[in-house]
């Protein structure tokens, strides 16, 4: 991973945060049905897939990717089955920065989400700069 100090840096001057040093999202990817285990490569939308997961730095370069999970994986499963969140997790009591997600996972001591029923003013400000695009 990039110095903490500059991406964090980068992460501020575009929203605002402090310490953050990556995002976490998710995609999908269509993929011709394999021969092995077919079924399990159906997402629950019913087509074949592969369900890959990102970090990037606030430069939108990679700086994780985990693409091995079939389309029944669900998200959390494979942000909880990722060397990265190990990693935090192990570490989070020593203040090693943050990561940003949306509201699909909880709140942790390393992962910032955004506020799944914004109600106040202070909740839709902090979405709105959660997900601030890059200047």
């Amino acid at each position: 991973m990039k110095p903490a100090s500059t991406t964090s840096k980068q992460f501020y001057d575009i929203a605002g945060f402090l310490n953050v040093f990556g995002c976490v999202d998710r995609t999908k990817i269509t993929i011709i049905a394999p021969r092995v285990n077919e079924h399990v490569y159906v997402c629950r939308k019913g087509f074949h897939m592969l369900n890959v997961q990102g970090i990037r730095d606030a430069k939108l370069h990679f700086i994780g990717v985990v693409a091995k999970n079939p389309g029944s994986s669900h998200d959390a499963f494979i942000w909880y089955d990722c060397s990265v969140y190990s990693y935090m997790a192990q570490r989070a009591t020593n203040d090693n920065g943050w990561l940003l997600d949306d509201s699909k996972y909880p709140l942790s001591p390393f992962l910032m989400t955004s506020v799944l029923n914004a109600t106040s003013s202070a909740d839709y400000c902090y979405n709105k700069r959660h997900t601030q695009d890059q200047k």
